[in-house]
C-alpha cells in the first residue's frame, strides 16, 4: 500500500447510500450490511454510493483511493467511469484515481 504518514488524507467513512436487492437506504461505512439490518442471504450486487469533495489544494497531486478490506469482489467507479476491480477476502488494496478525480465534487 502507498502509505505516507505525512500525506493529506480524506476519510470517506461515515454514511453512504446503499442498495442491495430490492432494499435501499443509508449505511455506515466501515461496517457490514448484515449488522445493519440487511439480509445476508439476498442475491445480487451491493451498491455503495457517496459524493465527496477533493480539496482544491490537491490539484496537480497524485490521489489514491485506499480500502482496508472488502469481501469479496469490488468494482469501483468515480463519476460513472470505471477505476478498477479487486477480489479477495479482507485484504487492503488501493487504486490510483488521479485521472478520475478533480478538486470539487466527485461521486464514488
Amino acid at each position: 500500500m502507498n502509505e505516507n504518514a505525512l500525506a493529506d488524507t480524506l476519510d470517506l467513512g461515515g454514511t453512504w447510500d446503499f442498495r442491495f436487492a430490492d432494499r435501499a437506504g443509508a449505511i455506515a461505512v466501515p461496517g457490514a450490511w448484515e449488522a445493519q439490518g440487511y439480509d445476508r442471504r439476498l442475491d445480487g450486487p451491493a451498491v455503495y454510493r457517496r459524493t465527496f469533495r477533493v480539496p482544491a489544494g490537491w490539484a496537480g497531486r497524485r490521489v489514491w483511493l485506499q480500502f482496508d478490506a472488502v469481501s469479496y469482489h469490488v468494482e469501483v467507479a468515480i463519476d460513472g467511469r470505471a477505476v478498477g476491480t479487486h477480489r479477495g477476502m479482507w485484504t487492503p488494496f488501493e487504486f490510483d484515481v488521479t485521472d478520475h478525480v478533480a478538486p470539487g465534487a466527485n461521486t464514488n
